[in-house]
C-alpha cells in the first residue's frame, strides 16, 4: 500500500464531518451580514433620490422631510412650525422668494404653519365660525362636507367638537379641502410685512394666495400651484 494511500486512510479515519456542517451556517451568516453592509447604504441614497416609490404620504408629499434641515436654518425664512412634510418644490420657491424679500426689505419671511394632519384640520375648523369656514373653503363651489360640518353643529345647539369634525372629514365624498393636508401651502406671517410685495414675488414663483386677514385670521395662506391636489383621509 503506498504511502500516500496510508496518508488518505488515516485522513478519512479521523476526519469530522459534522465539523463542515457546524461551520457552513457561520460562513452563511458572514455573507449575509456584510451584503446588509453594503446594501443598507444603497437603501438609504436610492429612498434620498425616491428610486423606491413609497406611498403617496411618505413620498409625494413628504418628500421634503429628509433635507427640510437646511430650509429651517435658513436665515430668510423664520419658522413657527416643522418644515416637515412640505412638498420639495414649495420648499425651493419659499426660499427664493424668501431671498428677494429679505433683499428688498431686510426682513425674513415668518412661517406659522405648514403641513398638517386630517385630525389637525378638524380642530381648526371645528373652532371656525361659519363664515370663516365658507369663506375658504366654499371659494370654488359648496362641499358637501362643509354643509355637513353646519348641519351637526346647528344640530348641536352651534357648537361642534374636534372628533365629530374629524369624522365627518374622514367620511367625506369629495374635496381635498385644503393644500395643508398634503404638503403644498404654508401660512405666511402678515404682520410687519409688506403684503403687496409679498404676494407679488409668492405669484411670482408659483404660488396663489390668500389674505385671511379679511375673514378674521391674521394670515397670508400660500399655495404652491405645481405640487399635484390629493384628498388625504387618513
Amino acid at each position: 500500500m503506498s504511502q500516500s494511500h496510508l496518508r488518505g486512510l488515516w485522513s478519512g479515519r479521523w476526519r469530522r464531518p459534522g465539523r463542515c456542517r457546524r461551520v457552513r451556517p457561520v460562513v452563511v451568516a458572514a455573507v449575509v451580514l456584510l451584503g446588509l453592509a453594503t446594501a443598507l447604504p444603497s437603501c438609504r441614497a436610492a429612498s434620498r433620490w425616491s428610486l423606491f416609490h413609497m406611498t403617496p404620504a411618505a413620498s409625494d408629499y413628504e418628500s421634503a422631510s429628509l433635507g427640510s434641515e437646511a430650509f429651517m436654518n435658513d436665515p430668510n425664512l423664520v419658522w413657527k412650525c416643522s418644515a416637515e412634510g412640505l412638498h420639495e418644490g414649495l420648499l425651493t420657491a419659499l426660499r427664493d422668494v424668501a431671498a428677494e424679500y429679505a433683499a428688498e426689505t431686510g426682513q425674513p419671511l415668518v412661517i406659522n404653519s405648514g403641513a398638517r394632519t386630517l385630525r389637525r384640520q378638524a380642530e381648526l375648523m371645528s373652532a371656525m365660525s361659519r363664515g370663516q369656514i365658507e369663506g375658504m373653503y366654499c371659494r370654488q363651489g359648496y362641499p358637501s362636507y362643509v354643509q355637513r360640518i353646519l348641519n351637526a353643529r346647528q344640530l348641536n345647539h352651534g357648537t361642534l367638537d374636534a372628533e365629530t369634525t374629524y369624522t365627518i372629514l374622514r367620511n367625506r365624498d369629495d374635496g381635498f379641502i385644503s393644500s395643508h393636508l398634503f404638503g403644498a401651502a404654508v401660512d405666511v406671517s402678515p404682520t410687519g410685512s409688506n403684503v403687496a410685495l409679498l404676494r407679488k414675488l409668492l405669484t411670482r414663483h408659483g404660488f396663489t394666495t390668500l389674505d385671511e386677514r379679511q375673514l378674521g385670521i391674521n394670515c397670508l395662506h400660500a399655495t404652491y400651484r405645481r405640487a399635484p391636489r390629493a384628498i388625504v383621509r387618513e
